[in-house]
C-alpha cells in the first residue's frame, strides 16, 4: 500500500504542484498526465491549473498563502465576482486532483486486482481439472460423453469479477479558503493648534471607510502538502474498498464451485442411470456389472457430499 500511496504523490501530487509554481501549458501537462491517467480527467486537471494560475497570478503572495483583496462600493454579503471566480477556480483544482487520485489509485489496484484473480481463477481450474479426472475414474463413460463433461465443467471455471472503484471518500481535503469583510478608514491629517512656544499640532481624523473583500487560499506548496496529507490519510480506506473486492470475488469463487459440483453430479447421474438401464435390459448381464454401477454411484454421492460440506463451510 505504501508503494501506491508513493505514487500518487510524486506522479500526481508533485506534478501537479511544479505545473502551478512553473505555470505550465495546458497541452504541455496534458502530454504528461495522458499517461497516468484517463483524458478527461487529464483535461480537467490541466485546465484547472491553468484557471487558477490565472486568477491567483496579481494577487498578493504571502509565505504560505495567496491574499485576494478587492474593494466594494459598500459592505455587503453579496460576494465580488473576482472573489467567487477565484474561490470557484480553487476549488474546481481540487476536486481536479481528487479526481485524479481516485483514476491513479483504481488503475494501480486494478492491476493487483487482475493478479489476484489470475491466481483465483488457475486455482479453480486446477479443482475442476481434479473433479473431472475422479470422475472418469469413476465412470465408464464414452470417450465422447466424457469429454462433453469436461467441456460443461471447463466451461463454468473461470470466474469474472466486477471492476474495482475507489470510492469518493477514499481521499478527502480540508479546503483553507478564508473569504472576510475588511473596513478600512480613511484618514486625514489636519491642523489641531498653533502656538508661538509649542508650535504647530496636528491631528488624524476620520473622514470616510474604505470596504473591501479578502480571500485567502494556500500557496501551491501548501496545496500540494495537503493532498499528500489527503493521499496518505486515504491508506485505511484503500485497504477497504480492496477488501471488499477481495470478499466479494472470493463469494463468487464459492458459488462457482458449488456450481461445478452440482454440474459434475447431474451428469454424473444421468450417465449412471444410462448405464443402469442398459443392464436392466439385459437380464443375462452378470450380477457384478451391476453391483459395479452401484458402487461407482455410491463413490460419487459421496464425493459430491464432502464437497458439498466444504462448500457450506465458507458460507460461515
Amino acid at each position: 500500500m505504501d508503494e501506491q500511496v508513493k505514487d500518487l504523490i510524486n506522479k500526481i501530487v508533485a506534478l501537479v504542484r511544479d505545473a502551478l509554481e512553473e505555470e505550465i501549458g495546458v497541452y504541455q501537462l496534458e502530454d504528461v498526465l495522458k499517461e497516468l491517467i484517463p483524458a478527461h480527467i487529464t483535461n480537467f486537471v490541466a485546465r484547472s491549473c491553468d484557471l487558477t494560475i490565472r486568477v491567483l497570478r496579481g494577487c498578493e503572495r504571502q509565505e504560505d498563502s495567496f491574499v485576494l483583496r478587492v474593494r466594494v462600493e459598500e459592505k455587503t454579503g453579496e460576494r465580488h465576482e473576482k472573489i467567487e471566480r477565484a474561490e470557484r477556480a480553487v476549488l474546481a483544482l481540487y476536486q481536479s486532483v481528487k479526481d485524479a487520485l481516485e483514476h491513479r489509485a483504481e488503475f494501480l489496484f486494478q492491476a493487483k486486482a487482475q493478479t489476484f484473480e489470475r491466481f483465483a481463477n488457475s486455482l479453480i481450474s486446477q479443482y475442476a481439472m481434479r473433479l473431472t479426472g475422479k470422475i472418469e475414474e469413476i465412470l465408464t463413460a464414452s470417450e465422447e460423453d466424457s469429454l462433453r463433461i469436461l467441456e460443461l465443467i471447463k466451461a463454468s471455471v473461470e470466474v469474472k469479477s466486477e471492476p474495482l472503484h475507489i470510492t469518493e471518500d477514499v481521499f478527502l481535503f480540508r479546503k483553507e479558503i478564508e473569504i472576510e469583510a475588511e473596513e478600512i478608514d480613511i484618514t486625514q491629517t489636519i491642523e489641531k493648534s498653533r502656538s508661538f512656544f509649542g508650535g504647530t499640532t496636528y491631528e488624524k481624523i476620520k473622514v470616510g471607510t474604505e470596504f473591501y473583500q479578502k480571500l485567502t487560499v494556500p500557496s501551491f506548496d501548501k496545496m500540494a502538502e495537503e493532498w499528500s496529507r489527503g493521499a496518505e490519510a486515504g491508506k485505511q480506506r484503500l485497504w477497504q474498498v480492496l477488501r471488499e473486492w477481495i470478499l466479494s470475488y472470493m463469494e463468487k469463487l464459492r458459488k462457482t464451485t458449488q456450481e461445478l459440483v452440482k454440474k459434475a453430479l447431474d451428469f454424473s447421474m444421468d450417465e449412471l442411470n444410462r448405464q443402469r438401464k442398459l443392464v436392466d435390459k439385459s437380464f443375462n448381464q452378470p450380477v457384478a456389472i451391476v453391483e459395479g454401477l452401484e458402487n461407482r454411484k455410491n463413490t460419487i454421492e459421496s464425493l459430491v457430499q464432502t464437497l458439498s460440506r466444504l462448500g457450506s463451510d465458507h458460507d460461515g
